[in-house]
């Protein structure tokens, strides 16, 4: 279980319990998030590929150094919505959660 940023259509920021998967394949980086407190059940999914999240073959980072890395990532990761549009993205500057 994971706390998850939310901004669901302006309103205020929540934390929402979660269930995050990431895998490798095919050299894309797929993150799916699964909102299961929420009445809607909502999962949301993504790719991004390995080379924009690693900045290198993720095969040759040693695994500790890559799990501090996701983590990281994950700690600035917010999901937010427009009109029930709904995306994923990370804040660099964002206080980690």
């Amino acid at each position: 279980m994971f706390k998850v940023r939310c901004n669901f259509n302006d309103q205020q920021e929540t934390a929402q319990d979660s269930v995050i998967t990431l895998y490798l394949k095919d050299q894309m980086v797929n993150i799916e998030v699964s909102l299961y407190n929420e009445p809607s059940r909502m999962q949301i999914a993504s790719s991004v590929h390995y080379l924009e999240l690693f900045g290198e073959d993720p095969t040759l980072i040693p695994f500790k150094e890559r799990i501090t890395h996701l983590d990281n990532l994950m700690a600035r990761f917010f999901i937010i919505s427009d009109n029930n549009n709904y995306h994923m993205k990370v804040e660099n500057d964002a206080n980690p959660i």
